[in-house]
């Protein structure tokens, strides 16, 4: 049919047919950014959003191909397909590049670089914050493949809302350069962890302290800067940690058995080592308290970067050991203070059912 013969409703119609809808979408009234992020707050145990919901207020004949994306994983995570954990990172991911393509060309074309690298900063750990999830443990910033200017930022927003901010995998040229923002941010160069105070500590609430112990084994002087991460991090998120260096088996079991009674009056125990990892299952054979464990990259070149250590613990001979990925003090901290936190709240339900039963009794 030539165009001409085409009459202009006729295009509108077979338009909106196009888009799934036989309804004019109605103009957005904020921008399709904010809409995205104010959807992204829905939780899997607090959802009011019914299942019907729909996004009616975002144009989608204008979006880009990284919002339609991140407006396809926020509908998921109302619909209860996907965990709103995992929308969240997502929809953190596509948003966070989408608004840094958009502050980088708005910077460019008002000429300035400095503006351009101030305005993806800001825009950053505002997507950043706008996703997290409400009641989530404090947040930890992941250094590498941010600018100085980001982690700046994000460490800032971090304590508007609680009491300390850390940054974990900082280089000490990457200190340098953040500290020339920050001026009261402080460096732990074996963990290669940034810590900044909040100004206001004293208005927020403290960090909860989990009753229990977490015991932080490393074998060699060469894992002692993944072991070092993993305890601050521990005490960052309310455990109480110890640490046990150099309890390695390269010389015997003598140094393993003289740690034992410590070993066994924790109620976590990470286990952090490379080369064959076999000192993680000999220390799950000799204790009764869940053991983590953390294969590291130290080692010749026959551990492949730990790789080595890694499949060896994951087909350990002791069983009930769990395996984080290569050189991950942050993951082995995070398992130690979930289990410490699920620990205490059987606890707690154990003790209000003995009350609860000694009511009834009278």
């Amino acid at each position: 049919m030539h165009r001409s013969l085409v009459k202009p409703e006729a295009i509108q119609r077979s338009h909106r047919c196009c888009l799934g809808s036989t309804t004019p979408q109605r103009p957005h009234q904020v921008p399709r950014q904010s809409q995205l992020l104010g959807a992204a707050r829905v939780r899997r145990m607090d959802m009011h959003v019914p299942r019907s919901s729909s996004f009616d207020a975002a144009d989608v004949s204008t979006m880009t191909p990284i919002e339609r994306a991140a407006l396809a994983m926020i509908s998921s995570a109302i619909q209860g397909q996907v965990a709103p954990e995992i929308a969240a990172r997502e929809v953190a991911a596509a948003l966070s590049k989408s608004i840094a393509a958009s502050a980088r060309g708005v910077a460019l074309q008002q000429g300035g670089e400095e503006t351009m690298l101030a305005q993806e900063g800001q825009q950053f750990a505002a997507a950043e914050a706008a996703i997290k999830l409400q009641g989530a443990v404090p947040e930890v910033v992941f250094g590498p493949g941010k600018s100085p200017d980001q982690i700046a930022q994000m460490m800032q927003s971090c304590c508007k809302r609680q009491r300390m901010a850390m940054a974990t995998r900082i280089e000490p040229e990457m200190y340098a350069a953040v500290r020339m923002k920050l001026p009261g941010v402080e460096y732990n160069a074996r963990a290669r962890l940034l810590t900044l105070h909040s100004p206001i500590a004293d208005q927020l609430p403290k960090t909860e302290r989990l009753p229990g112990s977490v015991a932080v084994v490393s074998g060699g002087s060469q894992d002692q800067s993944i072991a070092e991460e993993c305890r601050l991090l521990a005490e960052h998120l309310g455990c109480f940690c110890f640490r046990l260096p150099d309890v390695g088996l390269g010389n015997g079991l003598g140094r393993l058995l003289n740690s034992l009674a410590a070993l066994r009056a924790a109620d976590v125990v990470v286990v952090v080592c490379g080369l064959d990892g076999a000192l993680a299952s000999v220390v799950a054979g000799v204790v009764d308290a869940p053991v983590v464990a953390v294969p590291t990259s130290s080692g010749y070149g026959a551990t492949m970067g730990g790789a080595a250590p890694l499949l060896a613990q994951l087909s350990c001979t002791t069983p009930g050991v769990t395996v984080v990925n290569i050189d991950n003090g942050f993951g082995a901290a995070m398992a130690s203070q979930k289990m410490l936190k699920m620990a205490y709240r059987l606890h707690q339900s154990q003790i209000a059912q003995r009350q609860s039963a000694a009511v009834i009794a009278k």
